[in-house]
């Protein structure tokens, strides 16, 4: 029989017991995956502490070193473990970032935020929304980490999660979409078995963050009730449930909520017919793990490739022009899977705003004009000259910065150029 002093005073299992004396006991005990920044290994990793004071940190995963470097997608992954357990460093999350960087070619920040009940909600989330400023800092490429300067298109960020963690990742967009961030482009949002709220009140929930509900009124456990959910970041969002997961019920309660809300974006859903809660976790080699594994991957790339194919079309309005009364033609040839060209044609180009506005353009393929000034010499035909500043030209891709006067013909050859170089890179 324990003593006075080990006798349970409150008993969360499977995920925790606090004794009388205050002493808290984790299930199971916390599990740890090194990290290894070997060249030759298909996935490189490393820990980096992003607040001192905290103890905050994110695990950052990056495939084999590339010659020359190439920009990749970047995914920021939060895991799951009932906000108590679980951590970036263990083995089953270790496990799946490495794989997912490895079969979708992106490079991943996964978030280690303080646990509860020692640090009580909503202070996970605010963890993770501090580890998203961080990397997102990184976006001009002047940030503290190398990896993410060299590696990451912040013009092709996903957030994502499992279980708590993608209550988490939910927030996060939320969070991100409201405020923006110069330079970074949320394209897509994955939920992994996520955990939200029902009807019923949540115990474990309500125990640990003491100002909720529990409930679905609580934005957080039901993000379709938070008036925010409009300006939420993303294009798309993927869910993922099992047919036996408790927690089916309250995501597909989400996901059904999500297409009736205000939000503009996509919702797809895939559902793993006998199993339960994050059964993938635990083997990555099942057959319906691997099932899951391919559906994640398509999504990531899926995203990448409408970009490229909407890229074009959207650059047409960036420039500020209508194709139905100023005579320009924008084309993009692809031959099977590997493009042998980029044409861009501006023909007969009529006009250009003087303000076209390219800070709010609309997503796709990114050529942010600044302080862009149309020199008009009016000969009967139309544009002569145009005078412009670039300061990126990218492929939803970093890919130069620079500072010029050019004709309307040098500017399309610079994109033209731009274009065709971020292909080759991605070897595409």
């Amino acid at each position: 029989m324990a003593t006075d002093s080990k006798e349970i005073a409150i008993d969360m299992s499977p995920f925790f017991r606090i004794f009388k004396d205050n002493t808290i006991h984790r299930i199971p005990p916390p599990q740890f995956h090194p990290t290894s920044d070997d060249p030759t290994a298909a996935v490189r990793s490393k820990d980096v502490v992003i607040d001192k004071e905290t103890g905050v940190s994110v695990r950052i995963f990056a495939p084999r070193h590339q010659d020359p470097p190439r920009k990749l997608p970047l995914v920021v992954y939060i895991h799951g473990g009932a906000f108590c357990v679980g951590s970036a460093s263990n083995p089953v999350y270790h496990n799946l970032l490495a794989s997912i960087v490895q079969k979708a070619n992106v490079i991943a920040v996964s978030v280690d935020y303080r646990l509860a009940p020692e640090s009580p909600l909503p202070i996970a989330f605010d963890d993770s929304w501090s580890a998203f400023q961080w990397t997102a800092a990184h976006a001009n490429g002047k940030g503290p980490d190398p990896w993410l300067n060299e590696y990451a298109d912040f013009r092709r960020v996903f957030i994502g999660g499992d279980s708590a963690g993608g209550n988490i990742a939910n927030d996060v967009a939320v969070r991100a979409g409201v405020q923006g961030f110069p330079g970074v482009e949320i394209v897509g949002i994955f939920l992994m078995h996520p955990f939200f709220g029902g009807k019923d009140e949540d115990k474990l929930y309500k125990f640990i963050c003491p100002t909720s509900s529990g409930r679905d009124d609580d934005p957080r456990l039901f993000p379709a009730v938070d008036p925010r959910i409009r300006q939420m970041a993303g294009r798309r969002v993927m869910f993922f449930v099992a047919e036996k997961d408790f927690l089916k019920d309250r995501a597909m309660a989400y996901y059904e909520g999500l297409k009736k809300s205000e939000w503009p974006g996509e919702v797809e859903i895939m559902e793993t017919e006998g199993e339960g809660h994050c059964f993938y976790l635990f083997d990555l080699s099942t057959e319906k793990a691997v099932a899951i594994m391919d559906r994640l991957v398509a999504f990531l790339k899926k995203q990448t490739e409408t970009m490229m194919k909407l890229g074009f079309y959207n650059m047409k309005k960036m420039l500020g022009i209508d194709s139905k009364r100023e005579k320009c033609r924008v084309g993009y040839t692809r031959r099977g899977s590997n493009p042998q060209g980029v044409r861009l044609l501006l023909e007969n180009l009529e006009a250009l705003p003087e303000t076209p506005g390219v800070g709010s353009s609309p997503p796709g393929f990114r050529v942010p004009l600044g302080n862009m000034e149309a020199s008009m010499e009016t000969t009967g035909v139309g544009l002569n000259s145009l005078a412009a500043r670039v300061t990126h030209v990218n492929l939803n891709t970093q890919f130069a910065e620079e500072s010029l006067q050019c004709t309307k013909e040098q500017l399309a050859g610079l994109i033209q150029g731009a274009v065709s170089a971020t292909l080759a890179r991605r070897g595409e």
